[in-house]
């Protein structure tokens, strides 16, 4: 005779729902480190625009133009790299709360895995005692036979 937690269905139940939630938190969390490697090349592009922009300025002659595009893909960049920022604090927010989600999940796991331990060690113990209580009744029998 062994033992069977009475809630294993529960338990394996329990475990999916962690292993959705760890699955979903974890595409949140790449989409926030997505948006900001963007953000990242964002503000590369403007670094790189602005050296451009110094080189032409100190070679001078008729760079106008050039000078005059460049600084509007740098104020373009600017709104961009905004909306980009908005963007990652709305999927940070968003990852925030899955990983909320996924540490409830983890709560409920571990509370139902240890009940499972403590009622297996429960059970033990009462097959312990069980075996222990057949021994001296067999002992017994025997003690009893012997004198007869």
């Amino acid at each position: 005779m062994s033992y069977e937690f009475s809630l294993q269905v529960v338990l394996e139940h329990r475990r999916r729902l962690e292993d959705e939630a760890r699955r979903v938190f974890f595409e949140a969390q790449a989409k926030v480190d997505q948006a900001v490697g963007v953000l990242n090349e964002y503000y590369a592009q403007v670094d790189r625009t602005r050296d451009e922009s110094l080189k032409l300025q100190k070679q001078g002659g008729a760079m106008a133009p050039t000078l005059v595009a460049n600084e509007n893909f740098v104020t373009g960049q600017k709104f961009r790299i905004e909306a980009q920022r908005m963007k990652i604090r709305d999927l940070k927010m968003e990852a925030e709360a899955l990983q909320d989600a996924l540490l409830e999940a983890a709560k409920e796991v571990k509370t139902l895995e240890k009940l499972k331990e403590r009622q297996q060690e429960e059970y033990k113990k009462k097959m312990r005692k069980r075996e222990a209580n057949e021994i001296d009744e067999i002992v017994t029998l025997r003690h009893k036979n012997q004198d007869g």
